[in-house]
C-alpha cells in the first residue's frame, strides 16, 4: 500500500506478504515434492524428467506473476503492471474509478476496482481487490489523487482521442 505521509498523493498496490509467505511455502512443497520423486523412484524416467522441469517451472512463473503484477497511481496518472508489459494513463483519460463485483459461473468471488477510460475501456487494478485492502476506502483515495491533480492542471491537459490502434503505451 502507499505510505502514510504520501496517502493523499501516491499509492502502490502489489502482493502482500501474506500471498508472498504462501509462495515461499509452495516453493518449499515443490522441493519436497521433487526429493520424494527422485528418492522413491517410482515414476517412470520420462514422468520424472517431467515433473523435474514443469514443477519448478510451475513456480517460478507463478512467483513472476505475483512479483510484476502492480498497480501504482501518483499525480501524472495510473500505472498497471503486468507480466509482459506496463500501461500508463494519465488522468484525464479517465473519467472514473468504480468498484465492480467478480462473478464466474454464477458464484460470488469478489469484489475489484476499475478505471473507466473516457474511451470506453474498463481497466481492472491488480491487487486493488477485497482480498487485499478495504477496496471502497482504495477507490476513494484513488479519486481522491485524480481530483487534485486534474485540479492542478498541467499534466491532465485533455489530450486529442486515441484511435483504434493506439491502446497500448510504453511507460
Amino acid at each position: 500500500m502507499g505510505t502514510a505521509e504520501a496517502g493523499r498523493t501516491a499509492r502502490s498496490y502489489r502482493v502482500g506478504r501474506r500471498a508472498l509467505g504462501a509462495l515461499v511455502f509452495w516453493s518449499a512443497a515443490t522441493v519436497a515434492v521433487l526429493v520424494y520423486i527422485w528418492a522413491l523412484e517410482v515414476f517412470t524416467p520420462s514422468a520424472t524428467v517431467f515433473a523435474t522441469v514443469a514443477l519448478p517451472a510451475y513456480t517460478a512463473w507463478t512467483f513472476l506473476v505475483a512479483l510484476r503484477y502492480r498497480t501504482t497511481a501518483d499525480r501524472n496518472g495510473l500505472r498497471i503492471r503486468s507480466l509482459t508489459g506496463s500501461r500508463r494513463f494519465d488522468w484525464a483519460e479517465i473519467d472514473d474509478i468504480v468498484v465492480q463485483e467478480d462473478t464466474a459461473r454464477g458464484r460470488r468471488r469478489g469484489r475489484h476496482a476499475c478505471a473507466l477510460l473516457s474511451d470506453g475501456q474498463s481497466v481492472s487494478l491488480p491487487y486493488v481487490h477485497e482480498k487485499s485492502c478495504d477496496v471502497d476506502q482504495e477507490v476513494v483515495l484513488l479519486r481522491g489523487i485524480r481530483e487534485t491533480s486534474v485540479s492542478r492542471g498541467a499534466p491532465c491537459a485533455p489530450r486529442a482521442p486515441r484511435t483504434a490502434g493506439q491502446g497500448r503505451r510504453p511507460a
